[in-house]
């Protein structure tokens, strides 16, 4: 069935179906960027018929999306690698004198205190570390490996202008080799989100089981936090997609940026790089210069006035843009959240540490969200295009 058959058939009173299909469409209504695309309402009441799904509650349902945003990343680091200038482990005489450090019988290479000065210039970043920069780290350590370590018709072959994998010992994504051989960059197949059975089915308001004629109530664990942190995240997801003018969330975004600036400001608490970037791009007074409420207007009508400049140049197109950046950014967030909560669970924390991490994280993903709302919309910088 196609996506309009598919919303009719759950406009119905009864819709039937297998698990994987309910999952699959729950998850893809909670990672569309068009509304249109929409086709699960609201999730009231379940009866499973088949034992199996029972056996299954944990059988986790992913789906997997194309990304074609990363194909600049790729070209990018690419180019700048080119540049640098490295140096055998084994022949090294001084690494003040090269970019990096090549290890081949381990199949790494390390940047140098040089190399790592250059990737700063190149990508206009301040103190890299892999920890800090995980995804410059990830294509420009990649973009090495390719250039330096994999060599044609050993690691790899090129059929019909198609990269083909020869080694086991290949582990880096396909696309930095097309980058290095000059090819089209393929696009990427991304964990776009995932649920489990119990998860899902913990979703309805009410559950019951009916096999071999017997009927009975099914309780889940639906008070997990991180279910509910899920439904608190695809719910507002749904709202901005369905929203068709988001400048409001914006103003009161700005809003609550410059009041938390204006709080950790004043009470000398640890400031995140974001909010010291405003200080020092709207040249702000010191503390003692102005007092608390003349210091959070002045920041506010600064930023608002940032906010009309960007809507005067980029004009009518700026809610589509607007809607666009915020959706990707909570998907990419939300993701990496999803992957720390899992970490977290996997420690066996008692009910009350495991709920204070999920909601510390939880908070760190609010926070980083709406931080790169902000920076990508008011203060992104040009990047010159790839050649």
């Amino acid at each position: 069935m196609n996506k309009q058959e598919r919303k009719k058939e759950y406009n119905s009173d009864i819709v039937y179906g297998t698990m994987n299909e309910f999952i699959l469409d729950y998850l893809n209504d909670n990672t569309t960027n068009e509304e249109k695309n929409l086709v699960q309402g609201k999730l009231e009441y379940a009866e499973i018929l088949s034992k199996k799904i029972l056996e299954d509650l944990s059988l986790d349902i992913k789906i997997y999306k194309q990304n074609l945003n990363n194909e600049y990343s790729y070209l990018k680091a690419n180019a700048f690698v080119r540049r640098l200038k490295g140096i055998d482990k084994n022949k090294i005489l001084d690494s003040q004198d090269f970019d990096f450090i090549i290890d081949k019988n381990n199949r790494k290479i390390k940047l140098t205190n040089k190399g790592i000065k250059k990737l700063e210039e190149n990508y206009e970043i301040e103190k890299y570390t892999k920890s800090k920069y995980p995804k410059i780290a990830f294509f420009v350590e990649n973009a090495l490996l390719a250039q330096n370590i994999l060599q044609k018709d050993v690691d790899y072959t090129i059929e019909n202008n198609e990269i083909k994998i020869l080694s086991l010992k290949t582990i880096i994504p396909i696309q930095s080799i097309e980058a290095k051989e000059h090819l089209k960059i393929s696009p990427e197949n991304n964990l776009a989100g995932k649920m489990s059975y119990e998860e899902y089915l913990s979703l309805y308001s009410n559950v019951s089981i009916s096999i071999n004629n017997k009927h009975e109530t099914m309780q889940l664990n639906a008070n997990d936090i991180f279910y509910k942190k899920r439904k608190i995240v695809y719910k507002k997801r749904k709202q901005i997609l369905q929203s068709l003018n988001l400048k409001q969330e914006i103003l009161k975004l700005i809003d609550f940026i410059c009041q938390t600036t204006t709080n950790e400001y004043y009470e000398n608490k640890k400031i995140s790089k974001l909010k010291i970037d405003l200080l020092k791009r709207f040249k702000m007074p010191k503390s003692n210069e102005i007092n608390k409420t003349e210091f959070e207007n002045r920041l506010k009508n600064l930023m608002y006035a940032q906010y009309a400049k960007i809507e005067e140049i980029i004009g009518d197109s700026i809610r589509i843009i607007e809607k666009q950046l915020i959706l990707k950014l909570i998907d990419e967030n939300f993701l990496e959240f999803e992957l720390k909560a899992e970490k977290v669970k996997n420690k066996n924390y008692n009910l009350e540490k495991y709920n204070e991490q999920i909601n510390k994280l939880f908070n760190e993903f609010m926070e980083v969200t709406n931080e790169n709302i902000i920076k990508n919309l008011l203060f992104a910088k040009k990047q010159d295009k790839p050649q």
